[in-house]
């Protein structure tokens, strides 16, 4: 599971210019997971483990969404946009296949990227 700040709620998608209106929207951040080290004298000392930014995200499955695009999504920018705040995760890759409900028309993709840039705060 990814660790950092992350804000969550409806919002949108950019990929390649294209917009991708979401029913789910995460956006961890990244940063240092810290995990507490104990030895036989209690604590000491923390040990930090980097974590990638991620985006997790129910995209609804309009007429112009095309699965095979989203497939394709290696090395992008992926903007997003959800609770009034924006960023960026740069040079993002899926982690795995969408998945493809066809009961609810949506599909859920994860994302993840080398760095999280937020805008307009």
């Amino acid at each position: 599971m990814p660790k950092g700040n992350a804000f969550a709620g409806k919002g949108s998608l950019r990929v390649d210019g294209i917009v991708y209106n979401c029913k789910s929207l995460k956006v961890y951040t990244g940063g240092d997971k810290g995990e507490m080290i104990v030895g036989m004298g209690g604590p000491a000392g923390m040990k930090l483990t980097p974590t990638a930014p991620k985006i997790e995200a129910t995209i609804l499955l309009v007429n112009e969404v095309r699965i095979e695009t989203i497939k394709g999504w290696q090395n992008v920018d992926a903007e997003v946009e959800c609770g009034g705040r924006s960023g960026t995760v740069e040079k993002a890759s899926l982690t795995d296949p969408p998945t493809w409900d066809t009961d609810s028309g949506e599909a859920d993709v994860a994302l993840e990227g080398f760095t999280f840039t937020e805008a307009g705060v």
